[in-house]
């Protein structure tokens, strides 16, 4: 089985995308969504949009998370992972609205994790595989059995947004539970960002770009803490 968890602010985009992941998909019935969303009127507009496409059903459940400008991204992905029930072999994928996966990307995922239980590290099209460095892992795919590893932490909490992906990576590599695959197979799950020109900037990301140098300090401070102090959660 695979839980597709999505954290959306743009209901028109997710639905979009979401509808691409679902047609790329060769087992539809082998994958469940955990959304999260801000509002009860983003997911009304989400369940609008839905209905248009006679997609697969849009929700496994709904749950609005962000109250105050100090959550964001992070913390909803939390909401997802810390309420997940699944089996330990289940696939776990943290997605958003500008990544896009290869035809029968579940198939492809399904015999990266037939032997291997852990987190894998795929090309995403944007960053440079070739380089020996920490590498934000934007598009985290992982058994359950890892999440269970990482005490069901993703994405810190304690982030907003920028640079918990780098802190993910930091986690798994010295968890032993790293798989970069991206030297290795050339599929792409592709990461349309603006950075590279595949979409515009939009106000959300301003707004998240606002934050680039607080979360990088949040950073600095956090990838000195133990790997048992990274992987705590105080509510």
């Amino acid at each position: 089985m695979f839980y597709l968890l999505w954290c959306t602010i743009r209901p028109n985009v997710f639905v979009n995308t979401y509808k691409y992941w679902m047609e790329m998909c060769k087992e539809k019935q082998n994958v469940k969504l955990l959304l999260a969303v801000n509002t009860e009127e983003q997911k009304r507009e989400i369940m609008e949009e839905a209905n248009c496409y006679g997609i697969y059903p849009i929700m496994e459940e709904d749950i609005i998370v962000i109250g105050n400008e100090r959550k964001g991204l992070a913390y909803a992905a939390y909401c997802l992972t810390s309420r997940l029930q699944a089996r330990e072999k289940d696939i776990v994928i943290l997605s958003s609205d500008d990544f896009f996966p290869p035809k029968d990307w579940d198939q492809y995922l399904e015999e990266k994790f037939a032997d291997f239980s852990g987190c894998i590290l795929v090309r995403d099209g944007f960053h440079d595989f070739n380089r020996n460095e920490t590498v934000p892992v934007t598009l985290p795919i992982m058994t359950f059995e890892c999440l269970l590893k990482l005490n069901r932490i993703i994405y810190h909490p304690e982030y907003i947004q920028m640079f918990c992906d780098n802190e993910l990576y930091l986690n798994v590599k010295e968890l032993g539970l790293l798989k970069d695959v991206r030297a290795t197979d050339r599929i792409i799950f592709e990461h349309r960002h603006y950075a590279v020109n595949k979409r515009s900037m939009d106000s959300i990301d301003l707004m998240y770009n606002s934050l680039w140098k607080t979360e990088e300090e949040k950073y600095e401070r956090r990838r000195k803490l133990t790997l048992e102090e990274r992987l705590k959660v105080i509510n």
